[in-house]
This record gives structure tokens, C-alpha cells and sequence, in this order.
């Protein structure tokens, strides 16, 4: 009598929500898993007869179902709380903030350091040539049984894969400078307003400026907020955490900053504020994915130029070195094709610096 009572309630659940699907409008994106929902398919003979239109139509119900992220938050509560799982899809939380288990495969690494140091074998021997690798911030914790990924064994690999090529590159540590409190609870991310110290360490390393200029510029920005902000753990995890708060940093020293898209010519802005609020809020930096763009300052503290080569971290990083460098070529090689790099960018005696996150030596295949 019990499973047929569940049955029913489960019965009537579906019917409830069919018949709530038909008179709700569809939702066009799904701000908690920050992608776009499937819209219902356009009706064709040939979808139909060859089945792409019913397996289309699923994907549509799925996506468009009344109370799904409801749905979603009860799945994974009880896989947490009453199954007592240690993590949901990967992602866990310890401290009011979200974590990702780590699984590093060392295909992927050393393909990634091979990568770099192919790249690097390019460049004329008066170039210096710099890498970084930003520690994912569940390294920065007590992550207990969870596994983590330091970053020691990805600049062991490109360490010996710079040096079978012959070409010298120095290694750039940020370990010591992070801690968790400098990611965002909620997403992958490093926090802009917390990068200060990583500039103040990367002039001091790099050579383009002092601590006492750094310190100068800090103070001439101001913080902007933007609030909630929900990260790309938020939405995975699916359960009631407190979202962050994003801020990004304005100042007169950055009004004289242009942003040029190299590929198609367009003029971006340092900020893309019409971004926040959209699915993923922290394309506010630089609008986003961008495969080839450049900062240009008329105003800057020196006339040395800088290639980056980088992730989206690298998008929060760029305006604050932007003081510091005449130009900023940035170069993202997951939307451009390394071969593509001399339409763009002449090689002479600019800095160089690698600077990727552990989350992309991780995933050497999105490398183009």
C-alpha cells in the first residue's frame, strides 16, 4: 500500500508539472547552472522521421520543467544529507564555501607544459619569459579526505619541458600570496581587490615596477561592488549557500586604458558592466572569453610591453598591471589556434608571462 501510495503522489507530481509547463512561459536561461535553456524545436519532416526532433523535444522538457532547480536542490540534499555522500557532482563545502574535488591527470599536464614551452622555443632569446601557475583554492584549505591538486607537479612539468626545448623561462610562485580568502566562496575565481600583493611580487620579479609605485597606484583605485553574485560552484551545488559579493577596481589610471578586440577591431571597455547580472557576472572583467585583446596606455608608468598568455583569471589580473605597461597583448589559446599568434602579435623584446590556473594544466586539450 505504501509504494503505492508513493507512486501516485510520484504520478501525480509529473502530471502536475506537465500541465504547469503548458501555461508557464519557457525560461530562456538558467542563472543557477549559468547556460542557456533548450527552447522547443522547430517542427521538420526530416527531425521527425530521423528522430532529432523527439530527442530534441526531451532536452526540452527537461531543461523548461516547472520547479526544476526545486527539484535539483532536493536530489542533492538528500544524496548529502541522507545517503551521505561527501560531495555533490564534485563540488563541496566546508567553511561557507565551495570546493571542487580534484582528479589531475598527467597526460593533460604535460601536454600543457609542452604546450608553453613550444610556444616559448619561438620567441627571440632577449625576451623574458616568465610562468605562473594559480593553485586552485582548495589547496589553500584543510580539505580533509578530499583530494586536491597542487601546483608543484605542473611546474615540475614545464620546468623539464622548457628545458628540453632550450629555452630559459622563470617560474613565478603565488602560494605564499593566496588564501582562500582571496577566491570567491562560490566560484573558481580569484578576487580582483585581493590581487594587490600578486602585482606588488610580479614587479618585484618581473622588473617593471617598485613596491613603493605599486603601493602609489593601490591607493588610486576605488572598489565597486556588485551584489549577489552567484559563482559557477553555486549552481553545481544546487543547496542554500550565501552568494558573494563581486568588486572591481576604477581610477583615473585606468580612464586613459583602451581595449581593442585584435580580431575583429572592436573598442571593449576595461569593465563590462552590462555583463553583471548575466550568467556568468564575472565576464564584467574584460568582457569575458576573448581570444586575442589589447590594452593600450598612453599614461602608463613605463614604456615596456607585456604578452599574456592566460585563462579567465588572467581578465581580473590585467587592468592592474595596466598602469604599469604601455601595452598588454592578451592571448587566450582556447579560442585562438597557437599558428594564428604572428596575425596578431610581433615578437621583439616584450615581457612574457604564462599565467594559467591549475583547473586549465588540467585540461590541456582546450588548448588550440
Amino acid at each position: 500500500m505504501k509504494y503505492k501510495i508513493v507512486s501516485v503522489l510520484f504520478a501525480l507530481l509529473i502530471a502536475g508539472g506537465f500541465f504547469l509547463h503548458i501555461f508557464l512561459p519557457d525560461q530562456s536561461v538558467s542563472y543557477e547552472e549559468r547556460r542557456s535553456l533548450v527552447q522547443f524545436p522547430s517542427v521538420s519532416a526530416p527531425s521527425v522521421l530521423d528522430g532529432r526532433w523527439m530527442t530534441q523535444f526531451d532536452k526540452y522538457v527537461a531543461d523548461q520543467f516547472p520547479g526544476r532547480e526545486k527539484l535539483r536542490t532536493l536530489k542533492n540534499g538528500t544524496e548529502l544529507f541522507v545517503f551521505g555522500k561527501q560531495d555533490v557532482s564534485g563540488i563541496y563545502e566546508k567553511d561557507g564555501g565551495l570546493y571542487a574535488n580534484a582528479a589531475p591527470s598527467e597526460t593533460a599536464v604535460a601536454g600543457f607544459a609542452k604546450k608553453l614551452a613550444s610556444l616559448g622555443a619561438e620567441m627571440p632569446e632577449n625576451m623574458s619569459v616568465y610562468y605562473a601557475v594559480i593553485p586552485d583554492k582548495s589547496t589553500l584549505i584543510d580539505a580533509g579526505i578530499h583530494p586536491v591538486y597542487k601546483t608543484d607537479d605542473v611546474y615540475d612539468a614545464i620546468s623539464e619541458a622548457f628545458c628540453s626545448s632550450g629555452k630559459k623561462a622563470q617560474p613565478l610562485h603565488f602560494e605564499q600570496l593566496l588564501s582562500s580568502e582571496d577566491f570567491y566562496k562560490t566560484d573558481i575565481h580569484w578576487r580582483q581587490e585581493r590581487l594587490w600583493p600578486v602585482v606588488a611580487y610580479l614587479a618585484e620579479m618581473m622588473g617593471f615596477s617598485g613596491t613603493a609605485d605599486v603601493e602609489v597606484v593601490q591607493r588610486q583605485f576605488s572598489r565597486q561592488s556588485y551584489a549577489p553574485f552567484y559563482g559557477a560552484y553555486y549552481g553545481q551545488y544546487a543547496l542554500p549557500v550565501k552568494p558573494d559579493t563581486l568588486d572591481y577596481l576604477t581610477g583615473e589610471m585606468l580612464d586613459a586604458v583602451k581595449v581593442t578586440d585584435k580580431t575583429t577591431g572592436e573598442v571593449l571597455s576595461v569593465y563590462s558592466t552590462d555583463r553583471l547580472g548575466g550568467i556568468d557576472s564575472y565576464d564584467v572583467f574584460l568582457n569575458g572569453a576573448e581570444a586575442c585583446i589589447e590594452l593600450e596606455n598612453d599614461k602608463s608608468l613605463s614604456d615596456k610591453e607585456l604578452i599574456l598568455f592566460r585563462d579567465s583569471y588572467g581578465s581580473a589580473l590585467a587592468p592592474l598591471l595596466s598602469p604599469f605597461y604601455k601595452k598588454i597583448t592578451m592571448i587566450d589559446l582556447r579560442y585562438m589556434p597557437s599558428s594564428m599568434i604572428g596575425d596578431f602579435v610581433t615578437y621583439e623584446n616584450q615581457d612574457v608571462l604564462f599565467l594559467y590556473s591549475t583547473m586549465l594544466a588540467n585540461q590541456s586539450g582546450l588548448l588550440k
